[in-house]
């Protein structure tokens, strides 16, 4: 009986040690990384990460439209996504942010809802 609790104790651990060392994952697929998140980062009163327009401003001019090329105005058919959602602690930079289709914007969300 000492070796089948001996057993169970030895699987629940593994099991443990197994999802803790799981890398999280983003909305869209992609692995998120600890360094990743944003620790630092201006927070509101509620402790959102705040949304920066300058953030947004400077990878437009980094990352032009890919449907027109434009640096300014809006991105008919994408929209600016965070690779690591602010909510999951990403940072609102450069580094982290994505033009996305607003057809695969609409999937994840939707997905993530379910969740």
């Amino acid at each position: 009986m000492k070796s089948f609790h001996g057993v169970i104790l030895l699987l629940t651990f593994s099991l443990f040690m197994a999802l803790a060392a799981r890398p999280a994952v983003s909305g869209n697929g992609s692995k998120v990384k600890v360094k990743d998140q944003c620790l630092t980062c201006p927070r509101d009163s509620k402790g959102h990460i705040l949304r920066g327009r300058a953030a947004r401003k400077a990878f437009k001019q980094s990352h032009p439209c890919p449907a027109t090329g434009s640096i300014k105005g809006p991105c008919k058919g994408y929209v600016l996504d965070h690779v690591v959602p602010l909510s999951r602690g990403g940072r609102d930079d450069l580094s982290n942010m994505q033009w996305q289709t607003k057809a695969a914007a609409k999937a994840i969300e939707k997905w993530q809802r379910r969740r």
